[in-house]
C-alpha cells in the first residue's frame, strides 16, 4: 500500500477513473487501519471539500499513527468481499474495522464481531466502549457482541475502550 487515490477523482497515473466520495473515505479507512503511509496522491491545491474533509479525519489519522504501532490483524474473511479487522492500539483500545468491498449492488450484510475473538470473554467482567471512528459517534457500551449492517461499499471503523461491568 503505497499512495492515496483521494480526491484524484481520475486524473494521474493510478486515478483508476476516479471513485465515489464514500469509496474514497473508505480507501482512506483502510490504509489508516493498515499503518500505511498517507502519502496524498491528489493535487492538494484543488481537492474538493469532501475529500479534504477525508485526508483531515482526526479519528482515523489517530488510528494510523498511533504510538504502539501494532499491525493489523484478521479476525473475518467472509467470500473475500467482507473482511473484519482488529489493531491493538494504546491505552487499553483495540480498533475494529468492518470493510465490505462487496458489489454496491448486492444486499446489506449483518458484519459483527464476537469479543471473544479479541480474548475479551463474558465472563470477564469487561465490556468495550464503542466510538465510531469517522463519525466521533458514541455508540455505547457493549458486552460479548456487536453486529452492523452494511451494504456494499460500506465500511465501520470503532475504536473499542475496555471499561468494567459496574457492580
Amino acid at each position: 500500500l503505497d499512495m492515496l487515490i483521494v480526491g484524484m477523482h481520475g486524473k494521474g497515473n493510478v486515478g483508476i477513473g476516479g471513485c465515489s466520495d464514500e469509496q474514497y473515505l473508505q480507501h482512506f479507512a483502510m490504509w489508516s487501519f493498515l499503518t500505511s503511509p498517507l502519502i496524498i496522491g491528489a493535487d492538494i491545491r484543488s481537492i474538493d471539500d469532501p475529500n479534504k474533509a477525508t485526508l483531515l479525519n482526526k479519528g482515523l489519522i489517530a488510528i494510523n499513527q498511533d504510538e504502539e504501532c501494532c499491525p493489523a490483524f484478521l479476525i473475518e474473511n467472509i467470500d473475500d468481499k467482507r473482511y473484519t479487522l482488529g489493531r491493538i492500539l494504546s491505552g487499553n483500545r483495540v480498533a475494529i474495522g468492518f470493510f465490505n468491498i462487496a458489489d454496491p449492488a448486492e444486499h446489506a450484510q449483518d458484519m459483527g464481531i464476537s469479543f471473544d475473538d479479541l480474548g475479551i470473554h463474558s465472563e470477564s467482567g469487561l465490556f468495550l466502549k464503542l466510538t465510531d471512528a469517522t463519525t466521533g459517534e458514541e455508540l455505547g457500551v457493549f458486552q460479548d457482541a456487536y453486529t452492523t449492517v452494511l451494504a456494499g461499499n460500506q465500511f465501520q471503523v470503532l475504536v473499542a475502550e475496555l471499561v468494567k461491568a459496574e457492580k
